[in-house]
């Protein structure tokens, strides 16, 4: 998640009425109508859909990551129109006059302005959550509430009038491939958002390519592309989501008041018939095949799951296992896939389908591992599904290492001899062992009998060349060469 997530004001161009669809490179422009296609052309997918008006005045575009409580803690809070997107763990959305939506990772949901709607997490990873919101300039920077940060506020522009199809467009990209995102008439500027790998946004008037890291997003306006970039030398995916401001549609058609061009017919009693009872068409169930990338990267010391900066994390070299659950109950190892030595596996001709990926051990030097991507399991590793809309999923894991031991307290060293005291027992009485130094190794007579049993007569009792009363001093044993 969890994550690297940066501010940036940028913008291209002026933020004009444009109208900017998510199509392929190959895709054509599409009418400015209430019955214009679907946005998601190509290999992209619409992930959610509302039609709504835009507020009055100039707005602006605006990402929020907010964290999501407990659902059984989640409190209403008046919403922005706008999309919210999770990104670790399944969102329940409830309140707003609307139907409780379970919102799992790689899906989203279109939010009313001003809604009521309480965001609850139901899994067991962290609740953070995107939103994708379209603000009044004034309110551009009051707080999102659900602890949430402004990752990202654009330039204010004078939005479309009417109620407007906005739409969430989702892709996914190779490495070197490049999206088009084309211009269409009187709408408005689009929200670009990286959500996983990272990518380059490049204006078609030209400059520099922008660069997006995973959690950061850009508002452009007029047509603009979008290229998955590489990181660290390794082959990768980019995920990236685009809010779309679409056509207008009718107020007279969403208010039902459109012409009734039903003819009246006159009452007649039907004729009886034979009846039988119908024989249930079967549910259609998508078939194809996909792939699956994984990427493992080794963090270095100090890196935790609450910490995770992926720029500072390296292809792993290695000598991790994984597994992939399938849909049918069967499991894949690395050896099924096409590793390349630098963290990456890949799997291909997968039946499209819901799976989970986990590492079932992990690189030496490493004791736990994370994810910015996927649902987490109850029991373990990371689930995600592929598609018709999005056959080729890519995932990052993160190994970290062990929090260093805390170091050992130091010994106590051992008590000193007692003090030798020469008027003990007599004036220099060469008799009496509590006084008597006989070796002359700075230990009495009587402490070397009768406390450590080393020889009085000698003054280094184990011959290792360091006298008794010195390795007693230093907290050696005079007993034991060495």
């Amino acid at each position: 998640m969890v994550w690297g997530w940066l501010r940036r004001r940028w913008s291209v161009g002026e933020a004009a009425l444009l109208a900017l669809a998510l199509v392929g490179a190959s895709a054509r422009l599409a009418a400015v109508a209430p019955d214009d296609p679907s946005p998601a052309l190509g290999d992209a997918q619409v992930i959610a859909q509302g039609v709504a008006p835009i507020a009055d005045g100039d707005v602006v575009w605006r990402l929020v990551r907010g964290v999501a409580a407990e659902a059984t803690d989640a409190e209403p809070a008046e919403r922005p129109l706008g999309f919210v997107l999770p990104q670790q763990t399944t969102l329940l959305l409830t309140g707003g006059g609307g139907r409780p939506e379970r919102v799992a990772v790689g899906e989203a949901a279109f939010v009313d302005g001003g809604a009521e709607q309480a965001r609850g997490k139901l899994g067991a990873g962290p609740g953070d959550y995107l939103a994708l919101e379209l603000v009044a300039e004034d309110d551009a920077e009051t707080d999102p509430g659900d602890d949430g940060e402004i990752v990202y506020a654009s330039d204010p522009f004078a939005p479309p009038d009417g109620s407007r199809d906005l739409d969430l467009v989702r892709d996914m990209a190779r490495r070197g491939e490049v999206v088009r995102i084309p211009e269409s008439e009187g709408r408005g500027p689009a929200l670009a958002v990286a959500l996983t790998g990272a990518v380059e946004i490049q204006a078609n008037g030209g400059g520099d390519p922008i660069p997006l890291a995973a959690g950061e997003a850009l508002s452009v306006s007029g047509s603009f592309t979008i290229t998955a970039v590489e990181v660290e030398g390794a082959n990768r995916t980019a995920a990236f989501a685009v809010g779309v401001i679409g056509p207008e549609v009718p107020e007279d058609l969403l208010a039902g008041e459109g012409e009734d061009t039903s003819e009246e017919t006159p009452d007649a009693t039907p004729a009886a018939r034979a009846t039988r009872t119908p024989t249930a068409a079967p549910a259609e169930t998508a078939v194809g095949t996909g792939s699956i990338s994984v990427l493992v990267f080794d963090c270095p010391a100090g890196i935790t799951s609450a910490t995770l900066d992926p720029a500072v994390c390296a292809p792993s070299g290695g000598g991790f296992e994984l597994a992939v659950l399938t849909p049918g109950g069967g499991q894949l190892d690395a050896d099924d896939g096409a590793p390349n030595g630098q963290g990456s596996v890949v799997f291909t001709d997968l039946p499209f389908g819901t799976y989970q990926v986990l590492l079932t051990a992990l690189s030496p030097g490493f004791d736990s591992y994370a994810s910015t991507g996927g649902e987490l399991a109850a029991d373990g590793g990371y689930v995600f599904a592929i598609g018709e809309g999005a056959p080729d999923a890519g995932l990052d894991l993160y190994q970290f290492q062990p929090a260093p031991a805390e170091p050992a307290p130091a010994e106590p060293a051992p008590p000193p001899p007692p003090a030798t005291d020469p008027d003990a027992g007599g004036d220099d009485d060469p008799d009496d062992p509590t006084t008597t130094d006989t070796d002359g190794d700075g230990l009495t007579d009587g402490f070397e009998l009768s406390q450590i049993g080393t020889d009085p007569y000698s003054a280094d009792t184990d011959g290792d060349g360091t006298p008794d009363g010195v390795e007693v001093n230093n907290g050696t044993d005079p007993l034991t060469p060495g």
